[in-house]
């Protein structure tokens, strides 16, 4: 018995940093800003698409519990989401400047018929924690 449990004490501290590990952003690029859109994962609002499109040419989805990255010349960039809410457009406009990442979280708040998307710039600090709980 004692053998079974070491052995699993040892299979579990061996998948232990894979488990504990969130989303990595990358590096930002030489001469270039990071922008990172994500959503946490929640049980709210869990099956609601972020249908989204950027001034930079971004566009796509953003489901729960995911993150996209891209990596932009200084500038200003908007980004829009929608949601299938009467009231589930939003937007946020970012000022790149080079060598900085922005963070912008996307949540669904209450709506009609369904949940509306809403975009957040976060800080670096919040914007790097949660991102770290995305796998």
């Amino acid at each position: 018995m004692r053998n079974l449990q070491i052995h699993l004490l040892a299979i579990v501290c061996a998948f232990l940093p894979v488990l504990a590990s969130g989303a990595e952003p990358p590096d930002v690029e030489d001469g270039k800003g990071l922008v990172i859109l994500y959503r946490q994962a929640k049980v709210k609002g869990a099956a609601i698409r972020f249908n989204m499109s950027g001034t930079s040419g971004l566009s796509g989805s953003l489901t729960n519990g995911s993150w996209i990255n891209e990596q932009l010349v200084p500038g200003e960039y908007t980004y829009s989401v929608s949601s299938p809410s009467f009231d589930g457009r939003d937007s946020v406009t970012i000022t790149v400047v080079e060598g900085h990442t922005y963070y912008v979280k996307g949540e669904i708040l209450w709506g009609w018929p369904a949940g509306r998307a809403k975009f957040t710039l976060q800080s670096q600090a919040t914007g790097q924690a949660e991102l770290g709980t995305i796998k």
